[in-house]
Formats: C-alpha cells, structure tokens, sequence
C-alpha cells in the first residue's frame, strides 16, 4: 500500500507558499547568492517546495527539468546543515555527511555541484561530488578528510560506502533528483542500498519529471508522510514556450537539411540528436568537411573528453552539438536556441526531454524534427495528441506516416 500524500496541484492555494523571495528570511549570505544571480522572485517549484522543506517535510516535486528544481532543494539543504552544526563548520576526519544528494548521471551532477557550492564555499560547508568519471582516490580523499554534504550517483557513492571509505550514519537531508531516470537508468538496487544505510528518522526530497507506479511504489519506502507537489502533470506534456516544426525528410535528405538551417542560422546554437552512435560520427565528419565546426557527445567518448565538450558548448566556443540520448536528460545548458531530431526519437517521452533543452527557465525555443516513412508512428500518434492540446499546428503528413503504419499488417507472434 502506498504511503498518504498530501496532493496538490500548483494551480491550488496552498498555505505558506511563498510569493517573493522577501518572504522568507533567509540569512545574508543565501540573499547575496540570489542578487549575484539577479532573482527577482521564486519559480514555482521553489514557491511550493521552500516553506515545507524548510519546516523538515518530507517532499516529492514533480516538475520538468529547467524548472528550478536545484534551487529548490539546495536552499533548504544549507539551511539545514547551518542549523544543525550551530554554525561551526570544522569538521572531524571521516566525518560522514549531513546531506547525500543523488543523481544519475555525472554531468548533471558537476552542474549541480557548481551551484550549490555558490552557498555552501562562502560559509564553509564542506561537499564532495561522488560520481564515475573521476579519480576514485580523490573521492577517497575527500570522505576521509571529512565532509557535510556529497553529490553524486548511486553507483560510486555505494562503492565508497561500501568500501568502509564513506559514513552514511549521519545523514538527516536526503535528496533524490530526476528518480524517474535513476531507476531508468538500473540504479534501484544501489538507491535501496543507500537509503537501508541511512537513519530512518532523516528528511527526504524526491524529484522527479514522471509519476509512474514504480516511482510512487519508492516514495512510499523512503518517505514518511510527505507532501506532494505537482508543477504541470504528472505525465510528460509539452512545454508551451517551445515552438514545434516538421520537415518531412527521407533519410538521404536529411544531412542536406541540416546543412542548410545551420547555414541559414550560423548564429544560433543546435542541440542536434541521433538515435546511434555511429550516426553521430558520420554527421560530424559531413558537417566538418562542409565548414561547420561541431562535436559530438555520447558514451563511447572519454569522460575527460566529453567535460570538454560541453565546456566548449557551454561557452559558445562551439554552437553545433551533436548528441544521443545521453544528453537528452540532465544536460542543463543554457541558451540553446534550436533542437533538431535528426534522427526521430523511438518514443514520445525522448522526444520530450531532448526538447526540453531548449526553452530553459521561461526563455522560448525551437524544436525542429525530420520525419519519413520510417519515424516511430506510435511517437508521432501521441506527439500529436500532445501539439492539438496546445494549439500547436500539425503538419498533413503526420496523418500520412501514422496512417500507413496502421495499414501495414501485423506480424505474427
């Protein structure tokens, strides 16, 4: 049986929820963080989340990816580390932390490494970020050496716990971000693992882009009595400030498309998808070798290599990226002006999160995807339910694709 939420939609009133940043009194030194990023006033998720979270509450936030969610849980976390140590930073030699925050891959959790550390460098609290990729030793280090809060994935923060290197019998703020993907991603066991080494009387923070039963079935483990909050539903929906276009492509044409929008937009940032591996590398090279500079992200690329990438993506020293679907969630960059499906992704819920990496925090964006005969009909049938729902129009040769699947006849199981 599941556990008793208390559920409310965004759209509801709930009590205490904040308006304006002024109505919580937060100390100095967060205040300073928010003026140096020029907030003038919460998103909605940090409006719903910050009073309960504040008040120790165990919350799951469902809410897309560039909604805030970081912000959410971050402030009420170095809140909670400040009130617990009394504001004495010092720490002991394996020192286990206060706080463990999870995460499923390790570029989201350098992104939010580099944030949280905006509050937590300036009054001393100590982080490690725990995650594959990087020098084992190090993390060793760091744990060793004591800490107050670790970032990382389930995979490497097990192992080190495991290896008797890092204390989870301290921790009292557990958060997990992007559930949904950890589990997609196989990291159950290793989550399970965790948690059963954690005290039981501790707060825990659950985000999540989807609510699917096996999500609700974790919440139910891990959480005591917490309070459910929705910013949108709770199924995959489009992002309103994104405008969807469709070119019909045949796969022989499609690298001459690509050629011409990024000529025609030689100012514009692309996320470009693929469905493979080796489609990333054959579109690299014919992009190069027609004068456009670009590289690729996926995982057969060295870690170090792959950091750079997106360093140099990030900074604009390169504005054509190429990627699977390992980009598609987690990778907060932003202005990205366009993304484009090159290849058409085999399901609706990719399709939603490679968009989603445009039209970050209230900007508008571009989704631009080619489509033949050989797109996913059952993605495009849901895909257009989803573009009439927000009056979004829907190319002719949606009904000719989806139209010519169903006329085809079904194999025999």
């Amino acid at each position: 049986m599941l556990a008793r939420f208390l559920f409310r939609h965004f759209s509801e009133p709930i009590s205490q929820s904040v308006s304006l940043f002024e109505s919580l009194k937060f100390p100095p030194f967060i205040r300073r963080i928010f003026d140096q990023k020029e907030f003038v006033e919460p998103t909605p998720i940090q409006t719903q989340v910050w009073p309960h979270a504040l008040d120790g509450k165990d919350v799951i936030g469902i809410a897309q990816t560039g909604s805030g969610k970081t912000y959410a849980y971050a402030v009420p976390s170095i809140m909670n580390i400040t009130k617990s140590v009394e504001n004495n930073f010092s720490v002991q030699r394996h020192q286990g932390p206060l706080c463990v925050i999870l995460l499923p891959t390790r570029e989201l959790c350098k992104q939010v490494h580099a944030e949280y550390c905006r509050f937590a460098y300036s009054i001393g609290i100590r982080v490690a970020m725990i995650s594959g990729g990087e020098s084992r030793n190090r993390q060793i280090t760091a744990c060793i050496g004591g800490v107050h809060t670790v970032i990382g994935t389930p995979g490497r923060i097990m192992d080190l716990h495991a290896g008797e290197f890092l204390d989870l019998s301290k921790v009292n703020n557990l958060i997990l971000d992007e559930a949904d993907h950890m589990l997609d991603m196989g990291f159950e066991d290793q989550i399970r693992n965790i948690v059963y080494n954690m005290p039981k009387n501790r707060q825990t923070l659950m985000f999540t882009a989807t609510w699917p039963e096996k999500i609700q079935n974790l919440a139910s483990e891990f959480l005591i009595d917490p309070l459910k909050i929705t910013i949108g539903d709770t199924d995959l929906t489009m992002n309103e400030d994104i405008e969807h276009q469709f070119i019909y492509a045949p796969d022989d044409t499609k690298s001459k498309h690509i050629l011409s929008l990024i000529n025609e937009n030689d100012k514009n940032k692309f996320l470009i998808f693929v469905n493979r591996k080796s489609e990333a590398e054959l579109l690299k090279q014919f992009l190069i070798e027609n004068d456009v500079k670009c590289d690729t992200l996926h995982s057969d690329r060295d870690q170090m290599i792959r950091s750079m990438v997106i360093s140099n993506f990030r900074t604009k020293k390169l504005m054509v990226l190429i990627a699977t679907d390992v980009a598609s969630r987690g990778l907060d960059i932003k202005g990205i002006d366009a993304v484009v499906n090159y290849d058409f992704p085999k399901n609706f819920d990719d399709y939603i999160h490679r968009v989603g990496r445009t039209a970050r925090a209230g900007a508008k964006g571009l989704a631009i995807s080619f489509i033949n005969f050989e797109s996913h009909a059952f993605t495009m049938k849901k895909l257009k339910k989803s573009l009439e729902l927000i009056n979004q129009p829907v190319p002719s040769f949606f009904d000719d694709i989806i139209g010519a699947s169903n006329d085809q006849p079904r194999k025999r199981r």
